[in-house]
């Protein structure tokens, strides 16, 4: 293998790890989305079954 081969494969090879790179970010900004959302969701279903139960108390 030639010095240009070596260096055309050390390129090729610092491209692929920073799209591995890249996309493992993709990931990791994905599951925060998602788990902000599911932490919303369970924070209006507390708020729910809270609000549900204080009307039920005041009906009494």
């Amino acid at each position: 293998m030639t010095e240009e081969e070596r260096k055309q494969a050390a390129q090729r090879f610092e491209q692929h790890l920073r799209e591995i790179d890249s996309l493992r970010l993709k990931r990791i900004k994905g599951s925060y989305l998602l788990e902000r959302a599911m932490k919303f969701c369970l924070a209006l279903l507390v708020l729910f079954f809270a609000l549900s139960a204080a009307l039920a108390y005041l009906e009494r």
